[in-house]
């Protein structure tokens, strides 16, 4: 698989860690929902993902300031995370 759209269809739930086993998603669009707590960082795996949407959500928390350190989401060209209840800065992708 390597094309997730849910758009809005009101999700709830939390994101789960095992979304990171999807190697092959390119792209993961959620928008519209009530998914809540962290972003795991199992997410930031994801090494072809070229655009990540988890827009208008309950997330909340930082994301990791070592986001791209080992070149994981160097083909990242689109990350939305508008509406969202993070804190913190967002580290820079390229």
């Amino acid at each position: 698989m390597n094309w997730i759209e849910i758009d809005d269809n009101n999700l709830e739930g939390y994101l789960p860690k095992s979304i990171g086993g999807l190697a092959s998603l390119g792209y993961l669009n959620l928008q519209i929902g009530t998914i809540g707590g962290g972003v795991p960082h199992e997410l930031f795996e994801l090494r072809n993902i070229t655009i990540l949407t988890i827009a208008h959500h309950e997330v909340n928390g930082t994301l990791p300031a070592t986001l791209n350190d080992d070149g994981a989401f160097d083909k990242c060209d689109a990350l939305q995370l508008a509406g969202n209840k993070l804190n913190g800065e967002i580290p820079e992708l390229h």
